[in-house]
């Protein structure tokens, strides 16, 4: 053996091994090799601790539920009223629990009624009778708190750790947050579960999970709000599109996720039907109930309509009072990325351009459909929200890097002027 070959062998050995995921859990082929490492400490000092983030977004949702008044009546007699049934054994009943309408779940309703339940193993039985209110009102703050750290953390780890770190601070300032995130309605429920499903659509480190986003989607939807399963739809195209043009394994894998994202949320349904047929003694699917009311029976003069409608300005101007200029950066995010992309061609995410196209669309799609329906109400905005807040993150990113792009010097300004644009730009660049 030759002295090269030697130390050939010798180097060799000194390489340390790297353990790696089998092919089918880790489709590297399908996004960059900078996802494909583990996940480690994120080295941006403008990266906060999920935990940290979630104890502060939960002491601003504590705030909320204590503070913060109800304001819509079906809050009240279409959740509070039942809940209180279950609990302390009367209440009052509307229409919509009438077996012959069927279109609330006492599913849902059982699993708040469990919650205010628990205070009884919680040493504050001596208080008074309202702290139920104040304790479920508590504990829908926190799961809201969870499923923002979460979202939070997904993006920081897998886009950009300051994209995430103003997403965080977007949900923590915004006055709709402010009192969706404790509120007693199925479509705050949807909006915690669509933060939970998004987050897991957007991480594919380690593996895609697929069928848990599903679960947390369409699941939330069937047992809180159903319309808030049309949500998935562009991450489902987005999974479908990749696997279909990458080779026959990922096809048959892809799949295997839907099946298994199929077989989750089905089970769901089921304990959401027996739950449901006890209460109201006969078979009663509410999900379909729900849409037949508001989609089928509205084209007969049957439906919400009843209740009022508004313009298509409706939600625009609602989402301004809530959001502020934040709407409008959102509205503008999907122009402003293309912009980023095909102009100035500096990538924002660090995954590919075809994957922020679909993290965008949801919130489009949504608003879109909402606009078209005569009967608006403020909640039904409420599953977008942790869409509409992510949304805004990269349009206020794309903006201030298309601020500094054009940003050119000219001699014969005077230099307070040069001197009060780079100001800005440094503002813009320290924002995002």
């Amino acid at each position: 053996m030759t002295a090269k070959k030697a130390a050939k062998q010798q180097s060799n050995k000194a390489l340390p091994v790297t353990p790696t995921a089998p092919a089918e859990a880790r489709p590297t082929h399908m996004f960059p090799a900078d996802l494909t490492k583990p996940l480690d400490a994120i080295a941006d000092p403008i990266y906060l601790d999920p935990l940290i983030a979630f104890y502060i977004l939960a002491a601003a949702h504590a705030v909320a539920a204590f503070y913060f008044p109800i304001q819509d009546c079906d809050e009240v007699y279409n959740y509070y009223e039942p809940t209180h049934y279950l609990t302390d054994g009367y209440g009052k009943q509307t229409w919509e629990y009438s077996p012959e309408y069927a279109i609330r779940s006492w599913g849902y309703v059982s699993l708040h009624a469990i919650v205010v339940g628990l205070r009884r193993i919680i040493p504050i039985w001596s208080l008074p009778k309202v702290w139920k209110f104040y304790f479920l009102r508590t504990v829908l703050g926190l799961i809201c708190a969870g499923s923002e750290a979460r979202l939070y953390s997904k993006i920081s780890r897998t886009l950009n750790p300051r994209l995430g770190m103003l997403f965080f601070l977007i949900m923590l300032t915004s006055p709709g947050m402010f009192h969706a995130s404790v509120s007693y309605l199925p479509s705050s429920f949807s909006m915690y579960t669509t933060a939970l499903g998004m987050a897991a659509f957007m991480d594919w480190r380690g593996g895609m999970r697929t069928a848990q986003g599903m679960m947390f989607m369409i699941g939330g939807a069937l047992l809180g709000w159903p319309f808030a399963a049309a949500l998935v739809a562009p991450f489902m195209i987005e999974e479908f599109m990749l696997a279909y043009f990458t080779d026959k394994q990922e096809f048959i894998d892809f799949c295997y996720r839907i099946l298994d994202g199929t077989v989750r949320s089905f089970i769901v349904l089921v304990l959401q039907f027996f739950f449901d047929a006890f209460f109201y003694r006969k078979a009663a699917l509410v999900p379909y109930n729900i849409v037949w009311y508001n989609v089928i029976a509205a084209r007969d003069g049957k439906g919400p309509d009843i209740y009022g409608t508004e313009p298509w300005h409706f939600y625009a101007r609602n989402l301004l009072l809530n959001f502020n200029i934040w709407f409008i950066i959102a509205l503008a995010s999907m122009p402003l990325y293309f912009i980023h992309a095909f102009v100035l061609r500096q990538p924002i995410f660090k995954q590919s351009l075809i994957r922020g196209v679909f993290f965008l669309t949801p919130f489009y799609l949504w608003l879109a459909i909402f606009t078209l329906q005569p009967h608006k109400e403020e909640r039904f905005m409420y599953p977008i929200y942790p869409a509409l807040g992510f949304q805004r993150c990269p349009g206020f990113s794309h903006s201030s890097h298309l601020a500094r792009h054009f940003q050119s010097p000219f001699p014969h300004r005077h230099d307070s002027c040069q001197v009060k644009t780079s100001f800005r730009c440094s503002l813009l660049h320290c924002c995002c």
